[in-house]
């Protein structure tokens, strides 16, 4: 199955130059804990923001968010995906990558949809007899290996 046919289409996104809190705010409005960041006007990926990240930018600064802009925050290495592949691409980057969300964009970089674990969840366990067992283990497996930890820096704390 293609992605476009698991993608959730036409995210909300914001600019770089967006201060973290209307990030916060579009996060608590649209129900998400993700939105890509796009260039104003080509609506083209140039990174995304988690709601940590907001989180972590605020607390590493201790000004308001307000005085934070998306750019300062925002994760640069974005793994994407196009609307044509195979959902199987959306499960290798979450797994390899260690992400839950995928980014879904147009040649060009344009951002048309995003992928998350929880759509392939969602999907894998519609009532019976519209999906196998072998999704909800594929998704099971996805899962386990997000939630796999990062080796933690010397150091660090847990």
């Amino acid at each position: 199955m293609q992605v476009r046919e698991w993608m959730v289409p036409d995210p909300v996104t914001c600019p770089p130059d967006a201060p973290l809190s209307e990030v916060a705010r579009l996060m608590w409005e649209h129900d998400c804990g993700f939105i890509p960041v796009a260039e104003s006007g080509t609506e083209r990926l140039c990174g995304v923001i988690t709601d940590r990240d907001v989180c972590m930018g605020a607390w590493t600064r201790s000004i308001p968010l307000s005085h934070i802009r998306a750019s300062e925050s925002m994760s640069r290495v974005v793994h994407s995906c196009r609307p044509t592949d195979d959902v199987d691409v959306v499960h290798t980057l979450m797994r390899r990558e260690k992400v839950r969300r995928i980014p879904v964009v147009e040649e060009g970089g344009r951002i048309v949809g995003v992928v998350s674990l929880n759509d392939l969840a969602r999907r894998a366990f519609r009532p019976p007899g519209r999906s196998g067992e072998a999704e909800r283990l594929r998704v099971g497996e996805t899962l386990a290996a997000i939630c796999q930890p990062r080796k933690v820096l010397a150091g660090a704390g847990v």
